[in-house]
């Protein structure tokens, strides 16, 4: 009877099956320190017909709309890691690391796969090295942040780190959406593929996947616009992902990128963001784990002693490039010792998008000859790199000293992001409401509209100058509403005649905008403000010579200038 259950096993009694053996799998490796991925993995090889077959191939065949809906997950994720107004002052570093890594990783992978083994008399054909090599670009965001959320890091290497990952998956999918109509002329076409298939074709495929993510969100952003409901923000996203799903696998196109499109929009233009994200994550575990076990059904043992060669080439020069190329794109970019010295160890673990990128090639009729094939090669990797990579980038950023760091500090904006390094006006009303607009735009301010913060600063200015002396200003207002206070550095390197009480010119102004609800924290801030600066010669000079705002965050990240900004709990019990 039993024996007639797996024999002719219907679709939920599968799911209930794969799913009960993935979390007590996961729950296992977890309990060992190993991450669950790798449980899931190993649930899936168990299961599946290469292991000891409780299921065929045919009753595994139902799945596929699932591993397409967690796919295009996977691509909301990523769009949701990249909100524009964070990271205005860290794109010329990120996007000279992200670079260096789409020419350094894909081509290193490429060149080691396609003419480096056939010198050991091992073939590689072009679909698969390409492939291979667009696949190897990616990392893993859920180890990472899983990392950075555990060892409660914040600060500029962490910063950089987490965009990096971001912008790296963002260009993998790109590429890896690039090589699928490359390989398909490759396959259908012999080896010569004409200017069509290398240029038109790919960008064709980019374009159609850009207008379905960006037009999907925009009717979310409209049909959400006057809604507080959660099960509502719930039930037009996950139709919003379905649409984006649905639609891609009927035009035979990836899916990630127009869901990672999706998620990016949502991020950085709608107001209910939190809402809308928030009521996304419940289902988010049992649809990634199930993911992950389908996964581990495709490894074939058999093939993997086949694919040896290959499997060891790819980890090796996987490793080697994403080591030297954000190592090479740091030192151009002239970045803090910290970034230099790290981001190098940080980027080696794999997992999802990775095997997302091998399931997307399953459900292709023209890639079934080898899709076992790369699935078993990223399987093991994946397994490797999700146990070795975690260690490595964990000591990553124990070593870039900003551990423990992510506790509220009663200055909790002296960040790169809400730096302003270079101020244009040297007249004080428009230097003011430069810095007014900075603070607008870069804390997203939604319960004062520019015009008022504006009013409201040259008010309270117009009052008594709070040029303090020393080349220092602290301008500040107070705000009918806000979640907490917020602040921004200007510097201006020309000077701006302020009416301090010492006549000289400021080059330091510190703008501070505090909540009515906020107000017994108001003379706290100002105090540890005057201490820090106005008390500290050497980091006011420091910092009035800083030519970008990373060099700023720095310099206040370092020596006395931390130790007076204190954690806001440590102030509280004070």
């Amino acid at each position: 009877m039993i024996d007639k259950l797996f024999e002719h096993a219907n679709p939920l009694f599968t799911l209930s099956v794969l799913l009960t053996v993935g979390f007590i799998l996961g729950w296992l490796t977890k309990h060992i320190k190993l991450p669950a991925i790798i449980g899931q993995i190993a649930a899936g090889i168990i299961a599946g017909p290469h292991g000891i077959g409780l299921f065929d191939e045919e009753a595994l065949h139902h799945f596929g709309p699932i591993t397409d809906f967690a796919l295009c997950i996977f691509g909301l994720t990523l769009g949701t890691h990249l909100i524009v107004r964070q990271y205005h002052n860290a794109f010329k570093r990120v996007l000279t690391i992200l670079a260096s890594e789409v020419i350094i990783i894909p081509t290193l992978i490429f060149a080691v796969l396609y003419w480096g083994l056939p010198l050991v008399n091992v073939q590689v054909s072009l679909p698969k090295a390409l492939l291979l090599a667009a696949i190897g670009l990616t990392t893993s965001p859920s180890s990472i942040i899983h990392l950075i959320v555990h060892a409660r890091a914040k600060g500029i290497f962490t910063k950089t780190l987490v965009s990096a990952v971001a912008l790296n998956n963002i260009a993998a999918v790109a590429l890896f959406s690039l090589m699928l109509p490359i390989c398909l002329s490759v396959i259908d076409g012999g080896q010569n593929p004409g200017l069509w298939d290398f240029v038109f074709a790919p960008l064709r495929v980019l374009l159609a996947e850009v207008l379905l993510g960006g037009s999907i969100a925009a009717a979310l952003l409209l049909l959400t616009r006057r809604q507080s409901s959660l099960t509502v923000h719930f039930s037009y996203l996950i139709i919003g992902l379905m649409l984006v799903a649905g639609i891609s696998v009927s035009f035979r196109l990836p899916g990630f990128l127009g869901s990672m499109v999706l998620g990016f929009i949502i991020s950085n233009y709608s107001a209910k963001k939190h809402l809308l994200l928030k009521s996304f994550s419940n289902i988010e575990t049992p649809i990634y784990a199930l993911f992950f076990i389908l996964a581990g059904t495709h490894i074939d043992f058999g093939m993997a002693i086949t694919a040896g060669a290959v499997g060891v080439a790819y980890l090796l020069s996987r490793i080697a490039g994403k080591y030297i190329a954000p190592t090479i794109g740091a030192h151009l970019a002239g970045v803090p010792a910290t970034i230099k010295h790290n981001i190098g160890f940080a980027l080696f673990p794999q997992a999802g998008i990775a095997i997302g990128f091998t399931l997307v090639l399953d459900s292709y009729n023209e890639f079934q000859a080898f899709s076992d094939y790369i699935t078993t090669i990223i399987l093991g990797s994946v397994v490797i790199y999700e146990t070795i990579g975690p260690v490595i980038t964990n000591l990553a950023i124990h070593k870039s000293g900003e551990s423990n760091k992510a506790k509220t500090r009663l200055l909790d904006f002296l960040h790169e992001e809400y730096i302003l390094v270079g101020l244009q006006q040297t007249n004080k009303w428009k230097a003011l409401e430069e810095l007014a607009r900075f603070m607008h735009r870069v804390h997203g301010i939604r319960e004062t509209s520019m015009q008022d913060l504006i009013k409201h600063i040259r008010a309270r200015e117009k009052e008594m100058s709070t040029g303090v002396g020393d080349g220092l200003a602290v301008p500040h207002t107070i705000i009918e509403g806000g979640p907490k206070i917020r602040g921004v550095i200007g510097i201006s390197h020309k000077g701006i005649d302020f009416d301090s009480i010492d006549g000289e010119p400021v080059y330091l102004i510190v703008l501070i905008a505090t909540p009515k609800a906020h107000l017994d924290q108001h003379l706290h801030v100002l105090a540890s403000i005057a201490k820090i600066f106005a008390h500290d010669p050497e980091t006011r000079r420091q910092v009035f010579h800083a030519k970008t705002p990373a060099e700023v965050h720095e310099i206040l990240q370092s020596g006395r200038a931390e130790e007076m900004n204190i954690y806001l709990e440590q102030e509280l019990e004070e």
